[in-house]
């Protein structure tokens, strides 16, 4: 028997060789092809959980509310029999709203609000009970419409100072020397508005004198504004226009 080939010894070494590698990636191909997909069954099971979780807590949740509204509808007339009593024997009764504490006061109008609309037999009394609780407010607070009109008006002082800040700014461009007094009115009257939306005076004269002075510096500030401003188009030059001339004949 003659002796192989040395070439065709290397030919079977190699095609040896090729073959455990084809077969041991062609193993690690259907390895990694069930892992991945075992953790997409995983994945999807896991969503099918938490929607199904989701699903029976939304649907606990809209048990919860139709049980509450039942029992809100089956007991709405004792709860208002219960709210016009309160209002009955304090706001409508014989002593009316001064023995109420400013708390109580504002617990009965909670009540009230929760009245309104739900019976109309009640609506003659209702209506006399909150005007009873807001003229007694309105005496014991005679305050409240001050503060009231302070905080809208300090929204407009603050508005209009954080405009004149910007035509501090430009009139500094175009070179005006006192941009700074515009500035300094401006940053007045900013902090005039904070105050009066802040409100920090409780009392109707502090509030009173807060505003007669947003309203003075306010005053002050636009003055400032147009005469500067005037002034400095009193002097500017008018603008001039070059053109050619062309001589027709």
């Amino acid at each position: 028997m003659s002796a192989m080939d040395p070439e065709d010894a290397l030919d079977q070494l190699l095609n040896s060789t090729w073959s455990n590698m084809a077969q041991q990636l062609s193993m690690l191909h259907r390895s990694l092809s069930a892992d991945i997909q075992q953790q997409h069954r995983e994945r999807k099971a896991e969503q099918a959980q938490q929607a199904r979780l989701q699903a029976a807590e939304i649907k606990e949740m809209e048990a919860q509310r139709a049980r509450l509204l039942s029992w809100e509808s089956a007991h709405r007339r004792e709860l208002n029999n219960g709210f016009e009593s309160v209002l009955n024997a304090t706001v409508l009764g014989t002593r009316g709203c001064s023995p109420l504490s400013d708390t109580s006061l504002l617990k009965a109008w909670n009540v009230s609000e929760m009245l309104v609309g739900t019976d109309p037999g009640y609506a003659a009394q209702l209506n006399r009970a909150r005007n009873l609780m807001e003229t007694e407010w309105s005496q014991r607070h005679p305050g409240e419409t001050i503060g009231f009109l302070c905080v809208v008006y300090g929204i407009l002082v603050l508005s209009d100072g954080l405009f004149k800040v910007q035509i501090a700014v430009d009139a500094k461009r175009f070179g005006i020397d006192r941009w700074w007094a515009i500035l300094l009115a401006a940053a007045c009257a900013g902090v005039l508005g904070v105050l009066l939306v802040l409100r920090p005076g409780e009392g109707a004269q502090a509030l009173t004198m807060l505003l007669g002075a947003s309203l003075f510096l306010d005053g002050v500030m636009n003055l400032l504004v147009a005469l500067l401003t005037v002034k400095i188009i009193r002097h500017q030059q008018p603008d001039v226009i070059e053109t050619d001339e062309f001589e027709i004949k």
